[in-house]
C-alpha cells in the first residue's frame, strides 16, 4: 500500500469546498468522508491560531495512491520542543479502518521527523491498554516508557523512539 500525505495548509483549505477543484489540484476524492475532513480542517484552524508552526509540523490528509481516496488524517501535535521531542498522531477514517492506513501514516510521520535535525525523540500516546495503536507503535520500534496524563484523554501510555 502506498499513501501520499497532503499538508492541510491554506491552499488545501481554499479548494476543499469545491470537490472538482480539490480533485483537479490533489488528484484524489473525498466524497464519503467530507464531514470528517471538514471537522479536521476546523480543528486545525483553531490549533494553528493558538500555536502557529511551520506547515511540515502540522496536519495532513492521507491519500491511498491506488484508489485516490482520502483515507485518514495524521499530524504532529506541535513543532519540535527545545529538547527535540515531537509527538505524532494519526486517525483512519471509519470506512477505511483495519486496512493498514494507520501504520502507513505513522511511518510517514516518523520519516518526516527523522529527516529533521530538530528532532531527537519521537513520541506518541495511546489509551493505557493493548490496542491497534499499541501494535502499530511496536511495529515502528517505539518503546512504552510509562504513563502520562493527557488533558483531554486522561491517563495514557507514552511511547518513544529515537530519531
Amino acid at each position: 500500500m502506498r499513501i501520499r500525505l497532503l499538508p492541510i495548509d491554506s491552499d488545501l483549505q481554499q479548494t476543499f469546498h469545491s470537490p472538482a477543484a480539490f480533485e483537479q489540484q490533489y488528484a484524489c476524492t473525498y466524497d464519503d468522508v467530507v464531514t470528517i475532513m471538514d471537522n479536521v480542517i476546523t480543528q486545525l484552524q483553531v490549533l494553528y491560531a493558538q500555536a502557529p508552526r511551520e506547515s511540515r509540523w502540522g496536519g495532513y490528509f492521507a491519500v491511498d495512491e491506488d484508489t485516490r481516496k482520502v483515507v485518514g488524517t495524521c499530524a504532529f501535535t506541535d513543532q519540535p520542543t527545545n529538547d527535540g521531542e515531537i509527538e505524532i498522531a494519526y486517525f483512519t477514517f471509519p470506512p477505511y479502518e483495519g486496512q493498514g492506513y494507520a501504520t502507513a501514516m505513522a511511518v510517514a510521520l516518523v520519516d518526516i521527523a527523522r529527516r529533521s535535525p530538530q528532532v531527537a525523540t519521537i513520541l506518541a500516546h495511546t489509551l493505557p491498554e493493548p490496542n491497534a495503536s499499541t501494535r502499530i507503535l511496536t511495529k515502528l520500534g517505539m518503546t512504552l516508557r510509562g504513563e502520562a496524563v493527557d488533558p483531554q484523554a486522561g491517563p495514557v501510555w507514552r511511547w518513544e523512539c529515537g530519531a
